[in-house]
């Protein structure tokens, strides 16, 4: 088993279920509050070692209760919280709005915001550990592509989710071996919106080694410059999608690191996201290995 390394976010999701969302100016009645751990990066640090994988993660919290809990849940699911420091600052926080099984968020950065290079510094020996490192874009971009830079010369496998979407160099694309887009993403990446087949193809042109545009209902399509893959999505009866793509990107990376093909590491990641979306909750509804792996099994 691969070490895995998730460097980026941790927030406090507080969700809120609506039929529908409202109008500037309005005011409607929502059917529940919750709040759950959430963060790009502790999504996808969760998702990996409830899927098997051999997991650290660096991001900051703040000193409040949020962060209490988000640490405490991470360490429960089996992810390696020593290099995670506390800051004089809020917990990074997500409001969101679900409605249909759809959702809508409003970040606040709060601590995430205070990830930068002299904390990387402070924690390369985790880097040296790590044999894939993966990011997202809650944390400062000068520190995402710090850190591929310092990943590549190290020979580290570099995993990027380009979500929430914002400028970056072109050299990031170019240093990442695996590249997860979604849609949206993808064309605001391209510049235009294509057809799926050609989206990919033209995401791979940007210099990624591979890519893997995620497609929601409609599964997922990977290539690499040769071979292409379109994993469909399992069918399933939507709840709440929130963190289902970090829910993929977690799950198959920790496959790939238990030596796994491609194609069964998008299976199993498929799978992954199919039970998550049928729970509320981002962490709380990623599914352990043992869910994944009887899931839909036909009983002897």
């Amino acid at each position: 088993m691969k070490n895995i390394l998730v460097i980026g976010s941790l927030n406090m999701d507080l969700v809120i279920n609506t039929e529908r969302l409202p109008q500037a100016g309005e005011t409607i009645h929502g059917k529940g509050f919750a709040h759950f751990p959430g963060g790009k990066g502790a999504n996808q640090a969760s998702a990996c070692a409830r899927a098997g994988g051999n997991v650290k993660m660096l991001g900051k919290v703040g000193n409040d209760a949020y962060g209490d809990i988000l640490l405490k849940n991470l360490s429960h699911d089996g992810v390696n919280i020593n290099g995670i420091e506390r800051e004089d600052i809020s917990t990074g926080v997500a409001v969101i709005t679900v409605f249909g099984g759809e959702n809508c968020i409003i970040l606040d950065k709060g601590a995430n915001g205070l990830v930068d290079k002299d904390y990387i510094d402070r924690h390369m020996d985790a880097i040296d550990w790590a044999d894939f490192v993966i990011m997202q874009y809650e944390i400062p971009m000068e520190t995402v592509v710090y850190v591929a830079q310092i990943a590549k010369s190290k020979g580290k496998t570099l995993v990027i989710d380009p979500a929430p979407m914002m400028d970056a160099p072109n050299e990031l694309y170019k240093m990442a071996d695996i590249i997860l887009p979604n849609e949206t993403e993808t064309a605001q990446l391209i510049g235009e919106e294509y057809d799926s087949e050609t989206a990919v193809k033209k995401m791979a042109e940007m210099g990624p080694a591979n890519v893997i545009m995620t497609l929601g209902k409609k599964g997922s399509l990977y290539y690499n410059g040769e071979k292409l893959i379109n994993q469909p999505a399992f069918k399933v009866k939507a709840v709440d999608t929130t963190g289902a793509g970090d829910c993929f990107t977690g799950s198959l990376v920790a496959h790939l690191a238990s030596d796994k093909t491609m194609e069964e590491a998008l299976e199993f990641a498929s799978k992954a996201a199919a039970i998550a979306v049928g729970r509320r909750g981002a962490q709380p509804s990623f599914p352990w290995k043992s869910e994944v792996e009887k899931w839909r099994k036909p009983k002897k």
